[in-house]
């Protein structure tokens, strides 16, 4: 678990854009006015060296997905805290190019954090400020404190993750008695909803299905081996 004071040694310039941009970040009380089918875009990204090998999968009930695979380098090494330096421009180049090709979303469904982060900007946060679109975090570990002992054993069941007092995400248990994942809102939804959008996917495990395909496009562009069917997107160019 990293808490706050394991990031207190980034450079000055990392610390004030991050504070830039948690200042952005709305998270609303109520509706976010998606509606009752969004487009939801899950987002993934794989290594190799420092090209970021990235996986996104669009879906809507009633409609087929549809696969979309790119790379970019990277422009920051990996730090602890900080790992929205990282990941964030390549998955904001992405986006863009989906809306390029029109294929725009209208929630993003990031692997990694939201508001459930010890500054308050993980990477959906960053993405989805950066883009304009709602955007939920959704990760396999968490950053913050949660009190398991309360976490009932049945899908739905969650308890709070918190910083400073506050609730800024869920543990949340998507299959019975199976280990939860860390939802947070990253921005332009509230932190219900975010947990809903989530139950609301489809999926037989833990992680669900969008976000599972999407990991497998970033993991097969990472080898060189993208699937027929898949749009390929090429090389992306990150903003700076």
């Amino acid at each position: 678990m990293t808490q706050p004071d394991q990031v207190a040694g980034l450079p000055p310039r990392w610390r004030e854009r991050q504070a830039s941009l948690a200042a952005r970040v709305s998270i609303p009380s109520g509706p976010s006015g998606l509606g009752q089918t969004p487009r939801v875009l899950a987002l993934d990204v794989q290594y190799a060296g420092e090209v970021a090998h990235l996986g996104g999968v669009l879906v809507r009930e009633g409609e087929e997905p549809r696969t979309f695979v790119g790379r970019a380098a990277t422009g920051a090494p990996y730090v602890p805290g900080a790992f929205c330096f990282r990941e964030g421009p390549p998955l904001i180049a992405f986006v863009d190019a989906l809306r390029e090709l029109g294929h725009a979303p209208d929630l993003l469904l990031v692997d990694g954090h939201g508001i459930a982060h010890p500054r308050r900007i993980g990477v959906a946060s960053w993405v989805g400020v950066e883009t304009g679109i709602a955007s939920v975090g959704c990760a396999k570990g968490t950053l913050l404190r949660a009190d398991f002992r309360a976490l009932g054993l049945e899908r739905g069941d969650r308890v709070e993750v918190s910083l400073e007092g506050e609730a800024v995400g869920y543990a949340l248990r998507t299959r019975r008695a199976v280990k939860p994942v860390f939802v947070s809102p990253g921005h332009g939804i509230s932190l219900a909803e975010s947990v809903e959008r989530v139950l609301e996917l489809p999926g037989q495990f833990r992680v669900c299905d969008p976000l599972r395909a999407a990991d497998h496009a970033a993991r097969q562009g990472a080898k060189g081996a993208p699937e027929t069917g898949w749009i390929q997107l090429g090389s992306l160019s990150p903003p700076r």
